[in-house]
C-alpha cells in the first residue's frame, strides 16, 4: 500500500510539473466609414455683396448681422441643441 501512495504522488508532481498556460491576444482591424456633419456652408448678401461662411448650427432664412459683420456664433437655441 506504501508503494502505491508513493507511486501516486510521483505521479502527480510530475503531471502539474507539465501543465503549462499562456495568454493569448487577438486583434483585427475594423474599417468603417463614416458621415459627420462639419457645418453648413451659407452664401449671404450683405449690402450689395456676396459672402460665403461656414456655420456650426443649421441657419434659418437670415443670419444676424453686428457692426455690419454677418454673426456665425450659434445662437443660445442651437448651443443648447449641440
Amino acid at each position: 500500500m506504501a508503494g502505491g501512495y508513493a507511486g501516486n504522488q510521483v505521479q502527480k508532481n510530475m503531471q502539474q510539473k507539465d501543465v503549462v498556460s499562456s495568454v493569448e491576444q487577438r486583434c483585427r482591424t475594423v474599417n468603417e466609414k463614416s458621415q459627420k456633419l462639419k457645418g453648413y456652408d451659407v452664401t449671404y448678401r450683405l449690402n450689395g455683396q456676396d459672402g460665403t461662411v461656414r456655420t456650426s448650427f443649421k441657419p434659418g432664412d437670415t443670419l444676424p448681422v453686428k457692426d455690419g459683420q454677418v454673426v456665425t456664433t450659434p445662437p443660445p437655441s442651437a448651443q443648447a441643441k449641440s
